[in-house]
């Protein structure tokens, strides 16, 4: 429960400290005095944004009580807050347009504190109310009422959703990929027979392109090398003289004069002479080699084309062709293995059987809980000064999602022979407050949220109507805290605490603060709310009939 709220510099409050007791609080206040500055102190506390031009400069401080083992208390001691003796303090600062937060003296994200308020607060207003116009909060509703039974069925429906959306995904994937495997599978097989009917040799285009120019510069080739040969080796044709025989001649010379530096010089003729003859004999055979053989020339440039074409398609060059077809080759072997169908097809149906028992599990609870749930709303209802009002809960087939396969949706019958029309339709402001207010108190048991915050929930209702509407609150809050924001007499009188928002004008400005009320300013306050003067004798008087009633 709240024991304290401090807000300083939010809107029109400078400072102000709200203490509401452990049963039902209300908060009243004359209009413009800042009642609203409450509520938005507290839904700022709990994580909310506001608005910078009410916020700036507002720090706002909450000390709550808590189980020590609560799931509010472990959030906080996760994230290295301290929770003593079972109060944990919250804060919210704003400042330069920069709002932070603080758990259990800690700085902490304001997403934690969000995280902590759905299990600290439950907060009604205007805005709860057109939610429950909404079929999915009417569904989520009814989903509270069952509690932890049928809850731990809506978790097991979630769980098996995922599983079987997971597997199924897997199978449309797989099924998708087999039919782009086929593809590429043939791509890969052409690709390969192309390279292996080529059969590229690594290196093979460099020596081609060599063969190449060899062949297309024969006569030119032939010509120099026979010259060549001639000059070296002599020519047999005109019995010239090559230069081979010339230095043999010459080392023979040589050979018959007796003279140390001459031997020296017949070695080296000697050696050249051998090595002239060792090149005449190269150029010979290469000569000898230069034949055109018919269609080698044209054998060659289809090859280099065919080469070029694999090397276009498959790498820059023969090594990098052949390393693409290694690899391709594998590919197509794990392609061929492929993925198993069957057995994903297999998975598929198991996980969509669960999820079928599981859909037909929730629905079936869904429908026992909307009979009880309606039978006792329209029982609240009937407290609630709406004495013929009917509310029916009517569980009807929808598309299958996380949440089930399930529409839900409020009627409302509001008087005898009224044929039952959804909520959105056929309930007024007023009325909505009221079934908003009865499902609550039936909802009370089911929730572990044990503090609730009203805004307005008597709106558009007064008299009777309102009476019953602060009996019922009353109720309510035998079991939890509740702290109602209400601008009616018949309702604050029902307030266990009275906190009341007085707004000081002093000059030109105009600051709020929030006083608790004794008994006799009780009947001041609520003599305000009856006829709008404090003063008056018979207001006074008609406040304490009020106040003796509740009793």
């Amino acid at each position: 429960m709240i024991e304290e709220l401090r807000i300083e510099h939010l809107g029109v409050i400078a400072a102000a400290s709200v203490r509401p007791g452990p049963g039902f609080t209300a908060l009243t206040g004359e209009t413009g005095a800042g009642k609203t500055m409450v509520l938005t102190a507290l839904e700022m506390l709990l994580g909310g944004r506001v608005d910078s031009a009410i916020s700036e400069g507002a720090s706002i401080e909450g000390l709550w009580t808590v189980s020590p083992d609560g799931p509010a208390a472990v959030k906080v001691m996760e994230a290295g807050g301290r929770v003593d003796d079972g109060e944990l303090l919250l804060g919210r600062t704003a400042a330069n347009g920069r709002l932070r937060a603080f758990a259990g003296g800690r700085m902490v994200p304001a997403s934690l504190l969000s995280e902590l308020g759905e299990h600290l607060v439950t907060i009604h207003g205007q805005t709860t109310q057109q939610r429950l116009r909404n079929p999915a909060a009417q569904r989520g509703a009814l989903d509270r009422f069952g509690g932890a039974d049928h809850l731990h069925l809506l978790a097991e429906h979630r769980s098996a959703h995922h599983s079987w959306h997971a597997v199924a995904a897997q199978l449309v994937a797989a099924r998708t990929s087999q039919q782009q495997n086929a593809q590429r599978m043939v791509f890969l097989r052409s690709a390969l027979e192309e390279i292996e009917r080529v059969d590229p040799q690594p290196g093979e285009t460099h020596a081609l392109h060599a063969e190449q120019h060899r062949l297309a510069n024969l006569a030119d080739l032939s010509a120099a090398t026979a010259a060549a040969g001639a000059a070296v080796l002599g020519d047999d044709t005109t019995e010239a003289v090559g230069a081979a025989h010339l230095l043999h001649l010459a080392a023979r010379e040589l050979a018959s004069v007796d003279d140390p530096e001459l031997s020296a010089l017949h070695e080296r003729l000697v050696a050249l002479a051998e090595e002239a003859s060792e090149v005449g004999r190269d150029v010979s055979g290469f000569t000898d080699a230069l034949q055109d053989e018919p269609g080698r020339l044209e054998w060659i440039n289809q090859r280099l084309h065919d080469l070029a074409v694999l090397q276009s398609r498959y790498g820059e060059d023969e090594a990098a062709v052949l390393r693409w077809s290694q690899e391709a080759s594998a590919e197509l072997t794990d392609l061929e293995r492929g993925s198993d169908l069957d057995s994903l097809a297999d998975q598929e149906l198991r996980a969509r059987r669960a999820l079928d028992r599981a859909t037909e599990a929730l629905s079936a609870s869904r429908s026992a809980l909307a009979q009880t749930l309606g039978r006792e709303a329209t029982a609240e209802l009937q407290q609630l000064a709406m004495p013929n009002a009917v509310l029916q809960i009517v569980v009807s087939d929808a598309d299958l999602g996380p949440d089930g396969a399930d529409d839900v949706a409020f009627l409302l019958a509001a008087h005898p022979g009224a044929a039952p029309a959804p909520v959105a339709k056929a309930a007024s402001g007023g009325e909505l407050s009221r079934i908003m207010l009865a499902l609550e108190v039936v909802l009370a048991d089911t929730d572990a949220v044990r503090t609730f915050v009203f805004d307005e929930v008597d709106a558009g209702v007064g008299g009777a109507a309102a009476t019953a509407i602060g009996r019922r609150l009353a109720a309510l809050a035998r079991s939890a805290q509740v702290i109602v924001v209400t601008h009616m007499p018949q309702v604050a009188a029902f307030a266990d605490t009275h906190l009341r928002v007085v707004k000081q004008q002093d000059a030109d400005v105009t600051v709020s603060d929030v006083r608790a009320l004794d008994d006799e300013e009780r009947v001041v306050e609520i003599a305000r709310m009856l006829a709008g003067q404090e003063d008056s004798l018979h207001a006074r008087e008609h406040a304490r009939e009020l106040l003796a009633a509740r009793l």
